[in-house]
């Protein structure tokens, strides 16, 4: 957390108001306007082109695909759609865009006027998602010693450039200012993060960039209605920076004007080694970047008809799930929200309980013993070789008393790792749990007979003797005889002796 002091106070005569803009890089094949591969992790400038490097004489190409994620993403978060939309040239020199502009959108986004919801009855405005081309990626080196070392926000000595992600396909989802703390910043990005992830359109890891998070914040006299001065806070690359610089910079720009100073607008970087926001630019308006129409793409035109096509692609999303998973099934808040992680978990619960497993139980293994299967041996459920149908019989086995429920933490390891039938991973670890009275009533007669000293005990009033001679029992049989069933057979064997 940021190292700023302020007069706690003071703090809460202040409002802060944030707005977040979140940039989703597009899980396509190829670039936005040219066929160079979408590819993470390649050697540095070894996946470009004259194209996405701007030399003279290209001219771009759209990628439709990208259009059509754009399109899914806006609609499941209720935007609406522009029957005519452009492209735009945002000019701006650095070294990162080789072009010195990129390929944006300005006054006609494709998607507007959406909205996100927290909480029930939270619910967070979002002005427009455009696309555009993703830049090149700077990295800032500094001396130190004889040694260049990855530099922090300050000065550098060297930069060196990768236009591998120039022109790969970049959403950019505008909230409106309605946050006014940073702990909704944070849900906000959590809640984006998953409709995304569960849309199939990016895999939203910020550690490699493909979401990225710039966060304009304000403060004002607790009130006031106008906006006071803003900042934009970059470099934040994870969730937990969001919040902690947010916070910090509230803290910053109170102090500043209980001080009497001024916030001046301008770009501000988060520094995790610090815990505080740094300087770096001033803010660039609008008109600095000199928007005017890409005269080499063509406009963007849908019906009415084709929007709702897309509408009708649209998967289940997450709260629509769970709010499904509560009524129908009848589970809690913990198993629902395990359950909506990721579409995969849905699609294996739903597909488990089809087999007649009990929902509660199937929730239960998944969040619990799944969960922790997949922790230890560092494999996801979607990568095991357990499948619904194999779960699903070994649940069965249980309810039926046939093999019990210790028993089956080791059945489904084994499923999990090799897979196969639940029944055959039984009767292979001898597993199966003698239930049948005809079955145990010899076993039980033998230990009665071996044990006169503890049945005596029993029979004068002792009940933790009974206990004794279930153990010898679960001994005698290792581990497979049904333990109610045991105890009310030993019962009535002793009974019939007095």
């Amino acid at each position: 957390m940021s190292t700023i002091a302020a007069n706690p106070e003071n703090q809460t005569k202040w409002e802060m108001v944030i707005g977040l803009e979140v940039h989703v890089e597009l899980h396509t094949e190829t670039k936005l306007f040219c066929s160079c591969p979408n590819k993470f992790g390649a050697e540095p400038n070894t996946l470009v082109c004259p194209v996405c490097l701007g030399l003279p004489g290209t001219l771009p190409s759209l990628n439709r695909r990208a259009v059509e994620l754009h399109l899914k993403a806006a609609r499941a978060l209720g935007c609406q759609i522009q029957e005519f939309s452009k492209f735009d040239r945002k000019n701006y020199f650095y070294p990162d865009i080789p072009k010195n502009f990129q390929t944006s959108q300005y006054d006609l986004p494709l998607a507007y006027k959406g909205w996100l919801e927290l909480s029930p009855g939270r619910v967070i405005g979002i002005t427009r998602i455009h696309l555009e081309e993703d830049t090149g990626k700077s990295t800032h080196l500094a001396l130190a010693g004889n040694e260049l070392q990855p530099s922090r926000l300050g000065k550098s000595d060297r930069t060196h450039i990768d236009y591998n992600r120039a022109g790969v396909p970049l959403l950019e989802i505008v909230s409106e200012p309605d946050m006014r703390e940073a702990e909704e910043a944070y849900q906000y990005v959590d809640k984006l993060r998953e409709v995304i992830l569960w849309l199939g359109i990016s895999d939203c890891k910020m550690e490699q960039g493909s979401l990225r998070c710039d966060a304009n914040v304000s403060v004002r006299p607790l009130g006031q209605r106008e906006l006071g001065t803003k900042t934009e806070i970059k470099n934040m690359n994870s969730l937990r920076s969001i919040r902690d610089a947010i916070e910090s910079e509230r803290v910053r720009q109170i102090q500043v004007l209980e001080s009497g100073g001024r916030i001046v607008q301008e770009t501000r970087g988060w520094d995790e080694g610090s815990g505080t926001t740094i300087s770096m630019r001033s803010k660039e308006e609008a008109q600095d970047y000199r928007y005017f129409p890409e005269p080499d793409l063509p406009s963007l035109v849908f019906s009415k008809e084709e929007v709702k096509a897309v509408d009708d692609l649209l998967p289940e999303l997450p709260a629509a799930r769970r709010e499904r998973y509560q009524k129908a099934f009848g589970l809690d808040t913990d198993a629902v929200e395990y359950l909506t992680i990721e579409p995969f978990f849905g699609q294996f619960f739903e597909s488990t309980v089809a087999t007649g497993a009990d929902p509660v139980e199937v929730a239960k293994w998944m969040a619990n013993t799944l969960s922790r299967l997949s922790n230890e041996l560092e494999t996801s459920l979607q990568d095991s070789k357990l499948t619904p149908v194999s779960l699903g019989e070994l649940l069965s086995l249980i309810a039926s008393d046939e093999v019990g429920a210790k028993s089956g933490q080791k059945v489904v390891e084994v499923l999990f790792t090799e897979g196969g039938d639940a029944g055959s991973v039984v009767d292979k670890l001898g597993l199966r749990q003698l239930s049948s009275p005809a079955q145990l009533k010899p076993i039980l007669q033998e230990i009665l007979n071996e044990n006169p000293a503890v049945v005596a005990e029993f029979k004068e009033g002792k009940g933790k003797a009974l206990n004794v001679l279930v153990g010898k029992v679960m001994k005698q049989t290792k581990g497979a005889a049904n333990p109610g069933l045991t105890r009310s057979l030993l019962e009535e064997l002793i009974g019939e002796s007095i």
